[in-house]
């Protein structure tokens, strides 16, 4: 036999604020993962403005944000890591391309400066 009493609007009061955050925490969670994918394609549009402007540390730092927020989009994930993977590989090809430039200048320097070919690279 089950005794059912009369419940005190008190503890109807604190269990209809227990469901109402509980209600909250799950419509929390859902805004979380639904606007995770948002987030994560907002960083992937500012990687790609930064990537094409070629400021390839500034494309790789919203690329690593927008994997960071971990969104359930499998494509999305992907191509923030295809990006970044292709951001890091462009800013080596720049550093390569300033080292070479680098080299360059150091050899008309010190063939017209000094040792006149003596220390050759």
């Amino acid at each position: 036999m089950i005794n059912i009493t009369k419940i005190s609007s008190e503890a109807y009061s604190a269990w209809n604020h227990y469901c109402l955050d509980q209600t909250a925490v799950v419509k929390d969670i859902f805004l979380f993962f639904v606007f995770s994918s948002a987030r994560a394609e907002a960083y992937k549009e500012d990687g790609n403005y930064e990537y094409k402007r070629k400021n390839f540390k500034e494309a790789i730092a919203a690329y690593t944000e927008g994997i960071k927020i971990k969104c359930d989009d499998a494509g999305l994930n992907a191509i923030l890591y295809t990006n970044r993977a292709t951001a890091q590989f462009c800013l080596g090809i720049s550093q390569i391309n300033q080292i070479l430039i680098f080299r360059g200048i150091a050899r008309i320097f010190q063939r017209r400066v000094g040792g006149g070919g003596a220390n050759k690279y």
